[in-house]
């Protein structure tokens, strides 16, 4: 069975993410910034629509979310993600964030609700993205805030190689405890066929946790079809996920 922090980890993945161990903080995101740092949107002009499978040993994810940084000036997003384990028990989550960007600073507040048969709960994540220029992004966001036991910061940074190598490094960590998870991710993106390739990592400073992740998509005509994969090295555990993604 699937353990806690695998489950903690997972519904907040999706598939561009996930194939870059998310390492994401310092990214400019849509979708995907709902989950990672609620201010990663701020630097978009677009509606976004996407829907999401995602299969692991013992539990299966859906997830299906929106985004709008079209209609004005704040953008704003929600979304939907349902995971259903084999032994019959079901978490439901609702997250929505709100960005805005104040020249080169994009700032964003998100919130999520879990509910389920065993636990109704509130929390808070905030985030802030800094454009340095036009190639070089960096991010930090506190999630989980009202959580004495899962609170956590975090920092990234994102540098993009002519919009075809995009380089990611992460740092995190949940305030309990002496542990960082440090997290890596690189994509690649040819833009005249839409293909892409992304590759990630994710080790913990105690040794519990580390994993590596390969994904890759195609995006053309205001459609994305993305394919995430990640290996949890200790436990032999793999993870699948698919999503598509209609933007406008």
């Amino acid at each position: 069975m699937i353990t806690s922090a695998m489950l903690h980890a997972r519904e907040f993945s999706q598939s561009r993410s996930m194939g870059m161990s998310d390492a994401l903080r310092g990214s400019v995101a849509l979708n995907e910034g709902l989950y990672l740092n609620p201010a990663s949107f701020a630097f978009t002009n677009k509606y976004s629509l996407e829907a999401q499978v995602s299969l692991h040993q013992g539990a299966q994810l859906y997830n299906a979310s929106v985004v709008d940084t079209k209609t004005s000036s704040l953008g704003a997003g929600v979304a939907y993600t349902r995971m259903e384990q084999s032994v019959g028990i079901s978490h439901n989550y609702i997250h929505g964030a709100l960005a805005s960007k104040f020249d080169r600073l994009g700032v964003g507040l998100g919130t999520v609700y879990e509910f389920s048969d065993q636990v109704q709960k509130w929390d808070f994540n905030v985030g802030g993205l800094v454009e340095v220029y036009s190639r070089l992004h960096l991010g930090m966001n506190g999630v989980h805030l009202l959580s004495k036991s899962s609170r956590e910061l975090g920092a990234g940074i994102q540098v993009n190689f002519y919009d075809l190598l995009f380089l990611s490094a992460d740092a995190s960590k949940v305030l309990v405890g002496k542990s960082y998870d440090i997290r890596g991710g690189a994509e690649i993106v040819h833009l005249s066929s839409g293909v892409s390739f992304r590759a990630g990592s994710h080790f913990n400073t105690e040794d519990r946790f580390k994993s590596f992740s390969l994904g890759t998509g195609w995006s053309m005509h205001k459609v994305a079809l993305m394919y995430g994969y990640q290996r949890e090295l200790d436990v032999r555990e793999s993870l699948h996920t698919l999503s598509l993604r209609i933007f406008f």
